[in-house]
């Protein structure tokens, strides 16, 4: 981790697998995977800008996998000790026939148990079509090694 006067971002990597667990047409019925590098820089007042971009293998009802390439985009604050309010634009664009792109913004707020551990509930909607109406996600983050 950079200082924290430093300009340098703080920088990762995050492997993820999506196991199967709907049946179709809402899922494949195939595991999902891939690789994210992220990058945040700190602003001032507590504002901070975060840059996600890596690849996933995509699993095909039809059978083998598609690549999808992701990138995003994040503007965040902190709230309080334990709330952020944060947006994101993000953008998915698959290497298929069509090779359509998806763009999806995102407002939402996480909320953090501890310092290493967060919880969060993003609305998503699509900025372009083609994309669903809106979605509901949730999710925890664990950090570890510090």
């Amino acid at each position: 981790m950079p200082r924290p006067d430093s300009a340098w971002p703080t920088l990762g990597l995050q492997p993820f697998v999506k196991l199967p667990v709907a049946s179709q047409p809402i899922d494949s019925g195939k595991t999902n995977f891939g690789l994210l590098l992220l990058a945040s820089f700190d602003l001032p007042a507590e504002f901070s800008v975060d840059f996600n971009a890596g690849i996933a293998g995509i699993g095909q009802s039809s059978g083998g996998y598609l690549a999808q390439a992701q990138a995003a985009l994040g503007l965040a604050r902190d709230v309080t000790k334990t709330l952020q309010l944060f947006s994101d634009s993000r953008s998915l664009r698959a290497t298929s026939a069509t090779g359509a792109a998806v763009s999806v913004s995102t407002p939402a707020c996480s909320g953090r148990a501890t310092p290493n551990v967060a919880f969060g509930t993003p609305r998503s909607s699509p900025a372009r079509r083609p994309g669903p109406d809106w979605g509901l996600r949730s999710g925890v983050s664990v950090r570890f090694g510090r």
